[in-house]
């Protein structure tokens, strides 16, 4: 099983490390997504994020 981490605005994908390592460490793959609030439109960063889930959705793993 595959997770994709999506942090929280004003946070970075190094926020979820301690529970990206304990999901790793009971087996589960991960993936961050990472974004900019400041520096990025809503719609770009959800366009990112549509492309990032259709790329995980080819490759056949599930988030």
């Amino acid at each position: 099983m595959k997770a994709l981490f999506v942090h929280g605005m004003g946070r970075t994908p190094l926020s979820g490390w301690p529970m990206l390592a304990r999901l790793r460490a009971g087996g589960m793959a991960t993936e961050t997504f990472g974004y900019s609030a400041a520096l990025e439109s809503f719609d770009a960063i959800a366009a990112r994020l549509q492309v990032r889930l259709r790329e995980l959705a080819r490759s056949g793993e599930h988030c």
